[in-house]
């Protein structure tokens, strides 16, 4: 038997609500289950609100009923996995959030499924090593291209050629991911 995956989220949603209001104390939450269209974009956003307030899973289809993201709330903030995927059901992005703000590793990947950039967040601001990754728009092989470190958002980089690291570059751009191109999906910012 096979279930059409909108019907099987909606049964989840249904189940939390009703799961919730066996836990509830005080009786007076208002729980509203969203099946929303966008007329202009066809989109369809699920999820379940508490009060007003958006909670727990929720996700968005397109016009093909293709799933486009999925992301987690707690008290209408999110919190917890955040995923994007391309029209082909190919992941996009992905990251985490806690109380709204970025938390954690996140990851962008090209239409074609290959890792565009990783690095990771603490309370909003890029920590660490990121990476950025291309190769397909030079003839090469897809692989690393560059590496950012960041410290409490300040950035110092090293330009990685042929896997060998060079001296940290003065003035580096700060690149931006588009979806101009997935060939070359970077524009430089600054």
């Amino acid at each position: 038997m096979k279930i059409n995956l909108p019907v099987l989220e909606i049964f989840k949603i249904c189940l939390i609500a009703f799961l919730l209001n066996g836990c509830s104390y005080s009786g007076e939450e208002r729980y509203t289950i969203i099946n929303d269209k966008n007329i202009s974009t066809g989109e369809v956003l699920k999820g379940l609100k508490i009060n007003n307030e958006k909670m727990g899973y929720w996700c968005s289809y397109n016009e093909q009923n293709k799933l486009t993201s999925e992301r987690y709330y707690l008290n209408d903030k999110l919190n917890g996995e955040y995923k994007s995927y391309f029209e082909n059901g190919g992941l996009s992005y992905m990251s985490n959030l806690i109380n709204g703000v970025l938390d954690g590793e996140t990851k962008s990947y090209s239409r074609r499924g290959n890792l565009l950039y990783s690095g990771s967040f603490d309370q909003g601001v890029r920590t660490g090593k990121w990476e950025f990754y291309s190769g397909a728009h030079h003839g090469s092989e897809w692989g690393l291209n560059y590496v950012i470190y960041f410290d409490k958002g300040n950035k110092t980089a090293k330009l990685i050629e042929n896997n060998n690291l060079e001296p940290p570059v003065v003035n580096v751009p700060v690149w931006r991911h588009t979806i101009l191109s997935d060939e070359f999906p970077w524009e430089i910012i600054e």
